[in-house]
């Protein structure tokens, strides 16, 4: 009799914990680009299969790197762990929130059914990050900028929709409210209802 359960292929509590670190960011613990990638990629198979809109935000926080430079990397790192946990605890169950880089967060938001849906969410999230985070006695203020790329109208691939949504993030810069949707005859263009 043969045991059907072999353990030799199940991967170790190591092994387990070494694949969690390599697609995860070291500091905050969100999945990093090449998860929210795949994830990015599942989600555009569901968005087809099913007619959804997906949204790719790309959220920058231009405070975070002056923050790290006045107090030192540590301090720094604490504050974006709490930016972080703000976000992904609100985040609904089928979105990601990943760490794109130093200063820069994705945010994939799953069939959120409609663009006055999109606007919303994204507010929500400026809030969340212009709340002051506190750091011992120090206290970070950002004023995220937001660009915003609609799955299918803004693209059909996993980098298209990353690309548009940075495009627009540049352009959110100019814009008092922070947020932006992508438009590309227009590079981008605040969202107009």
């Amino acid at each position: 009799m043969t045991d059907e359960h072999d353990d030799s292929k199940q991967p170790s509590a190591g092994e387990k914990e070494a694949l969690r670190l390599a697609m995860h960011d070291r500091v905050t613990g969100l999945p990093n680009q090449e998860l929210f990638a795949d994830r990015l990629m599942i989600a555009i198979s569901l968005a087809k299969r099913n007619d959804w809109l997906l949204a790719v935000l790309f959220i920058s926080l231009p405070q975070f790197k002056p923050f790290c430079n006045a107090y030192g990397q540590d301090t720094g790192d604490l504050a974006l762990r709490s930016v972080a946990a703000r976000l992904s605890l609100r985040a609904r169950g089928g979105d990601t929130v990943s760490r794109s880089s130093d200063d820069e967060l994705l945010y994939l938001l799953v069939n959120p059914v409609n663009k006055e849906n999109i606007r919303r969410v994204t507010q929500r999230v400026r809030d969340r990050l212009m709340q002051p985070v506190a750091v011992d006695t120090r206290e970070l203020v950002i004023a995220p900028r937001i660009g915003i790329a609609v799955y299918p109208g803004d693209g059909i691939g996993v980098d298209t929709l990353i690309e548009h949504a940075r495009a627009a993030m540049r352009q959110a810069a100019n814009r008092s409210f922070g947020y932006i949707f992508f438009e590309a005859d227009e590079e981008a263009s605040p969202y107009t209802g």
